[in-house]
């Protein structure tokens, strides 16, 4: 459920930034229209719900929404595509409160790596620290990573940094190829909760 293009970083390799500030108010779905969306989940049978952006949490109504989800259907799994970078104690312990299932991130590397394709200094650090906050609150956590120019030669530091984050508690790494951008190919790093062989690690020159 993309219902805004809207989001506080701007990161390289994101297509959101190709949308002027207009055309991205114009995408976001208002508060009546997402009720109305939901009020149809039953009649489709909708088991998960991803609430995507743009940047989620640039909403103020978002927390409402998802409680608007819970209220039709408690059993409905609601995964929320963030950056993390707007949450605090009192949003961690509302998400709790209401039930949210998952948080899915980016983490893009090392610190200097995942930085500089956030464009945001300091990033890394937020990411991490809020992953931590997430997962003592019981909250399942999953990384995603894009691999491209900017990080491609950091291979084997990519897959430390998402190792380390799934030991704090991560329980899916996923990882990313952009083609355009790339000439690795990373398939099957995944690590689940209840595994215990670790990140499974596949990796292949692309051209």
């Amino acid at each position: 459920m993309e219902h805004n293009r809207v989001c506080n970083l701007n990161c390289r390799h994101c297509f959101i930034k190709k949308y002027s500030a207009s055309q991205r108010k114009e995408k976001e779905l208002s508060f009546s229209r997402c009720l109305e969306l939901i009020k149809e989940f039953p009649l489709v049978r909708v088991g998960k719900v991803m609430l995507t952006g743009g940047e989620p949490f640039s909403r103020s109504d978002l927390l409402d929404i998802i409680a608007a989800i819970k209220k039709i259907d408690k059993d409905i799994i609601i995964d929320i595509t963030t950056n993390l970078t707007y949450l605090n104690d009192d949003i961690i312990a509302k998400l709790k409160q209401i039930g949210i299932d998952e948080i899915t991130t980016s983490l893009d590397g090392n610190e200097k790596a995942h930085d500089f394709i956030r464009r945001s200094k300091g990033n890394f650090k937020i990411v991490t620290n809020n992953i931590k906050k997430l997962r003592q609150a019981n909250i399942l956590v999953d990384a995603v990573c894009v691999i491209q120019r900017s990080n491609f030669e950091l291979i084997e530091d990519i897959i430390n940094s998402l190792d380390n984050a799934t030991n704090n508690g991560v329980g899916h790494v996923e990882v990313k190829v952009n083609k355009k951008t790339s000439n690795v190919e990373i398939t099957n790093i995944s690590k689940d909760d209840d595994s215990d062989d670790g990140l499974k690690k596949e990796v292949k020159t692309i051209g």
